[in-house]
């Protein structure tokens, strides 16, 4: 059987990544673009992730949401 706990923690920091995004974008609506380079960090980091996760043939089902 497969170990499942590298997949389960690329999964996990994906989704904070997220998270983090959507708190950023939402923390100073007066000045959209204040925060546009941590963001486009975040989305780095995020692909490298889904990269990474898709190369351990851990590809998520049809139905899942990636982006």
């Amino acid at each position: 059987m497969k170990n499942l706990e590298p997949y389960i923690n690329i999964r996990e920091e994906m989704e904070l990544i997220k998270e983090k995004q959507q708190e950023i974008a939402l923390a100073d609506e007066k000045l959209p673009y204040k925060n546009t380079r941590e963001l486009w960090k975040l989305q780095i980091v995020w692909e490298y992730l889904r990269d990474k996760l898709l190369l351990n043939n851990e590809a998520p089902s049809k139905n899942e949401y990636l982006n």
